[in-house]
């Protein structure tokens, strides 16, 4: 199932939640399994279709295409070709994109915290990169956990 409709008109609808809600809003437009690992992707400066490919180990290149379209149709990535013969595209975050980089810090801050500290790409990438740097053996380093963060506050009363 994925989610899109053809309409007579050619025009591709997509599935929605049907709700008057910001948050159900935004879940309409990347809230599809991949989409966010996209986005980050693309605000990380990887923009070709194929290194994208390459670094969401676990897509099909259908679903990606598929995704890709989507952010295209709804404002938030822009696609350029950069080759015509063969077809090759970048992509690029517009602003509206670009501002959904404070909502994936927010997503790996908390997945660090609750989800398993240390264990992101991210951070062992760094901590590997210091370790080479500064020619330290890795047991000389030892494991920190996540500072405890400010309690967040509360859009919506329980």
């Amino acid at each position: 199932m994925t989610g899109q409709i053809k309409s007579a008109g050619g025009k591709t609808e997509y599935k929605s939640y049907g709700l008057d809600c910001p948050i159900a809003r935004t879940l309409d437009v990347i809230g599809d399994r991949w989409t966010l690992l996209i986005v980050r992707d693309l605000l990380r400066g990887t923009h070709k279709y194929q290194d994208l490919l390459d670094s969401l180990t676990g897509i099909s290149t259908n679903l990606l295409a598929e995704r890709l379209a989507r952010l295209v149709d709804e404002g938030l990535v822009t696609r350029m070709l950069y080759c015509e013969k063969p077809p090759r595209a970048e992509y690029h975050l517009t602003e509206q994109g670009e501002q959904l980089g404070s909502v994936v810090d927010a997503l790996f801050e908390w997945g660090t915290q609750w989800r398993g500290w240390g264990q992101a790409p991210e951070l062992r990438t760094m901590r590997e990169y210091l370790i080479r740097e500064l020619g330290l053996r890795p047991g000389d380093v030892r494991q920190v956990s996540a500072p405890r963060p400010k309690p967040a506050r509360r859009l919506f009363q329980a």
